[in-house]
């Protein structure tokens, strides 16, 4: 009885590594996704003022 918590633990432990491991990879694809954004209204931004 002493062993059966355990494997419970270790299924949560390792679903909860797979959802920490898919958060990241969002939030890598969203930072890429964000400095790509400010880098091309900056890119924009520097365009426009060189035209005036």
């Amino acid at each position: 009885m002493n062993n059966s918590p355990h494997p419970i633990y270790c299924y949560f432990l390792n679903s909860l590594l797979m959802i920490i491991s898919y958060l990241a990879k969002c939030f890598c694809l969203l930072l890429f996704l964000v400095i790509y954004l400010v880098l091309s209204a900056l890119d924009h931004s520097i365009n426009y003022t060189s035209l005036i």
